[in-house]
């Protein structure tokens, strides 16, 4: 009887009857299945659905039609709770990767709440997904407000894995142009520099991290290690003059010069470098050294003077 007054062109009030009052008996599992189907179909109220979605996965279904109910319902208004609900069960589940990557990334278009979508994004990069969903992820995620600890776990843990170069460019620089704890622009920036990263990477990096409040032991740091590289003279010339104009300890300030006279640097630099130097309230001792070590050099003889 139920099979055949589905087949008639019956009111909507009847068939939303028979439907909620099948589900409260013990029905083949086929025909469940086909009254679910077929009232998928039908203009139906948002509780009915809800219910009927929320029923079925309690039960042991087919992966198909458990993938169908989810793809179904997407394209729908329903309650923000459901949709939860929907998209946490399937994550349990053996499911196929598209569907997957398809509920995570329709997910992300809507207002969900943060704690969701945080959940979503620290699920998944625990599976073996595809390179372009984890780059999806990660890249949409910065364009949100979450919260600090995931932003940076999501850094930290994509560093550890075998991505394209120009991911990881681009989340360095993306990171620093936000309000990011001390600890973790200290860390990126340390991890980068151990990496073969592009020359001109490196460059805004030290140069970005300049016009912060870092710490002095980090600024130091940047400064050394980069001193270690083949860089262009202008960036070497840049780091000095820069690092002249703030409050370094003079221990410090005597290094920077002592070892850049130990380089191949242009006269014009190492000239401007002791007049500069010779300005200011030095020590005796570096004041002597400066002279000694520019004596014996090939200076203009007006220096000399």
């Amino acid at each position: 009887m139920l099979r055949n007054i589905f087949d008639r062109n019956v009111s909507k009030h009847l068939r939303s009857r028979i439907i909620t009052e099948y589900f409260d008996h013990n029905a083949s599992e086929q025909l469940r299945y086909h009254n679910s189907t077929e009232y998928f179909d039908c203009n139906a109220s948002e509780y009915l659905r809800s219910r009927i979605i929320t029923e079925y996965f309690d039960r042991n279904a087919s992966e198909h039609f458990r993938s169908c109910i989810i793809t179904e319902y997407f394209d729908h208004n329903a309650s923000e709770q459901l949709r939860y609900h929907n998209s946490t069960e399937y994550f349990d589940c053996n499911a196929s990767e598209y569907l997957r990557s398809r509920i995570i990334t329709e997910y992300f278009d809507r207002n969900a709440s943060e704690h969701f979508r945080s959940h979503i994004i620290m699920e998944h990069f625990d599976r073996n997904a595809l390179e372009h969903l984890r780059y999806c992820n990660s890249t949409e995620y910065f364009d949100h407000n979450a919260s600090e600890h995931l932003r940076s776990r999501i850094i930290t843990e994509y560093f550890d894995r075998n991505v394209s170069k120009h991911l990881r460019s681009r989340i360095i620089m993306e990171y620093f142009d936000h309000n990011a704890s001390e600890h973790l622009r200290y860390r990126n920036s340390m991890e980068y520099f151990d990496r073969n990263a592009s020359e001109h990477l490196q460059y805004r990096n030290s140069t970005e991290y300049f016009d912060r409040n870092a710490s002095e032991q980090l600024r130091y740091h940047i400064i050394t290690k980069y001193f270690d590289r083949n860089d262009s003279e202008h960036f070497r010339s840049r780091i000095i003059t820069e690092y002249f104009d703030r409050n370094a300890s003079e221990q410090l300030r005597s290094r920077i010069i002592t070892e850049y006279f130990n380089r191949n640097a242009s006269e014009h630099l190492r000239y401007h470098n002791s007049t500069e130097y010779f300005n200011r309230n030095a020590s005796e001792q570096l004041r002597y050294h400066i002279i000694t070590e520019y004596f014996d050099c090939n200076a203009s003889e007006h220096f000399r003077s």
